[in-house]
């Protein structure tokens, strides 16, 4: 088989979305209502979840499209994916770093932005950076953002600036050589001042809607309590940012949403799509595909052996990955089928070997099966080690990350298990862990 150029399993881009037009109204909705709001002091918080690789980003990636073509003149769309990043403070960061982006992007379309503005988004995002440094080399750092002090309005940003590290934007050189002690910003102090910079956005009449993605990924550790607690800490911080006047989206699994207060009552969980629409998303996906893969992709062993992929496969993410796998293997044949899936396993998890997999997947009789912790390590026959690899590579889920005694497979290891029933109409919905 001719291989794919361009098809990508992650990817998330806006013509490549199907199905879910109930949810993508509703989202769409949330958003629309925000941005009508007359008071900019208001803001509003969505959250969106559902199990791991069921269509969460693409979701989200759908409606910003909408939103960014409606509403460019006036609308910050900042997109941070927490995935990989190791603490609050490295999201916090990444948030000045996308709102500066925006905000330079609707000046170069020669909007009116102030420079004012643009330094205030720079000193928020400089003083992230610190965490306890000389007060002295803090104003250094912060000095060529002094025309922040040009900022119209209530100028709450800058008396809490001082008020929370004693930096002054009006002091002279020979002040500032003269300083000493240390000044310290820790996540609360930065979170605050990032709400402060939101209102003087929202004050200068620049909406702003933040997509915080993949949040049960900032550390997917949960093994111990000390772990919990870390997450728990870093989570409920970025969480503050609903204090701001934007439009906050939180993005998470299922099993992560137990930390989401209960104020935030915009909430979708997205099903499963059947088997017909995991076929259709990946027509979409090979439309970039040269005529000759297009072509071999439609022979009658491909379509027997993609059609096998969808009813095996309970989330978009899983299917999108099997299917990448074969086709690159060249065994889009049913008959091959298995043989090529168990290599995805080896490869895809590549230090629990398939003897363990198997003995793993042997405990659920169902992908829609939850087991207690105990099961698992004995299919790991007692090996703690064993154990802790099959939740640092995610072999194993839970059904409560905050309270993790039952656990499911890992969706794109449903193969392992009997072969899913798909139908035109859909997979059964996982089951709501609340």
């Amino acid at each position: 088989m001719l291989l794919p150029d361009y098809f990508d399993p992650n990817a998330v881009a806006h013509d490549l979305f199907v199905d879910r037009e109930e949810e993508r109204r509703w989202f769409l909705q949330a958003i629309e209502g925000y941005l009508r709001l007359k008071d900019d002091r208001l803001g509003r918080a969505v959250c969106i979840t559902g199990e791991k690789g069921v269509g969460k980003s693409i979701l989200v990636g759908s409606v910003f499209h909408d939103i960014r073509e409606r509403h460019s003149g006036d609308t910050l769309v900042v997109e941070v994916d927490c995935r990989n990043r190791r603490s609050a403070r490295e999201v916090l960061v990444r948030v000045a770093q996308g709102v500066d982006e925006e905000l330079r992007s609707l000046k170069a379309s020669l909007q009116a932005v102030p420079e004012a503005l643009i330094a205030a988004v720079g000193a928020i995002e400089e003083i992230a950076r610190m965490t306890e440094v000389e007060l002295k080399t803090a104003h250094e750092r912060l000095s060529r953002f002094k025309s922040v002090v040009g900022l119209k309005g209530r100028r709450r940003l800058l008396g809490n600036i001082e008020a929370e590290g004693g930096v002054s934007f009006e002091r002279s050189d020979t002040e500032i050589r003269s300083l000493t002690g240390k000044v310290s910003f820790d996540d609360a102090r930065v979170v605050g001042l990032l709400c402060d910079l939101f209102d003087a956005i929202r004050e200068q009449g620049y909406n702003v809607v933040l997509h915080l993605d993949n949040l049960d990924e900032l550390r997917h550790e949960f093994l111990t309590d000390a772990d919990r607690e870390t997450v728990r800490r870093d989570i409920q911080r970025l969480l503050d940012l609903k204090q701001a006047p934007i439009a906050l989206v939180l993005s998470m699994r299922l099993y992560f949403c137990g930390i989401v207060p209960r104020e935030v009552s915009n909430r979708r969980i997205l099903k499963r799509l059947g088997a017909a629409h995991l076929v259709e998303a990946l027509e979409r996906r090979l439309a970039r595909e040269a005529p000759a893969v297009r072509a071999e992709v439609g022979e009658e062993p491909a379509r027997l052996a993609i059609r096998s992929l969808a009813d095996r496969a309970t989330t978009a993410l899983a299917f999108m990955t099997w299917f990448d796998y074969v086709a690159r293997w060249e065994v889009l044949d049913p008959a091959r089928l298995a043989p090529a899936l168990d290599r995805f396993a080896e490869s895809t998890y590549s230090v629990i070997s398939l003897p363990v997999l198997r003995r793993l997947a042997s405990v659920f009789t169902s992908p829609d099966e939850w087991v207690p912790k105990e099961r698992v390590l004995e299919a790991c026959q007692g090996n703690n080690a064993v154990f802790e690899q099959l939740f640092n590579r995610q072999a194993v889920l839970p059904r409560d990350f905050w309270h993790p005694t039952e656990f499911t497979l890992d969706p794109e290891l449903f193969f392992l298990i009997q072969p899913v029933q798909g139908t035109e109409a859909g997979h059964a919905a996982p089951p709501d862990p609340s």
